[in-house]
């Protein structure tokens, strides 16, 4: 009689130990979804902002965007080349 109290007693205890353990785990499974939300939508956002800045980086780098800005600058296409001749060193004394 007393092994059969002592078998339920455990029974019980681990029975309680176990449902307290569940609603735990529960909890921390309930906030790791949150944060598993939170990345992603992080990590969506960063995908997006750096699509944006190639698009950026690949318009400011293009050879008509560097074109225009040099005009804008005084460079120009030159219409006349002049060739120097070659000239000895002053410095070597040759």
């Amino acid at each position: 009689m007393q092994r059969k109290q002592l078998c339920l007693r455990i029974l019980f205890l681990l029975v309680a130990v176990l449902f307290v353990l569940q609603i735990s785990l529960s909890g921390i499974l309930a906030t790791s979804g949150d944060k598993l939300d939170l990345l992603t939508q992080r990590a969506l956002s960063l995908e997006t902002e750096n699509e944006n800045l190639t698009q950026t980086i690949s318009e400011q780098t293009s050879l008509t965007n560097i074109s225009r800005q040099a005009e804008l600058m005084g460079f120009g296409k030159t219409k006349n080349i002049i060739y120097m001749p070659e000239q000895t060193s002053v410095a070597l004394g040759l």
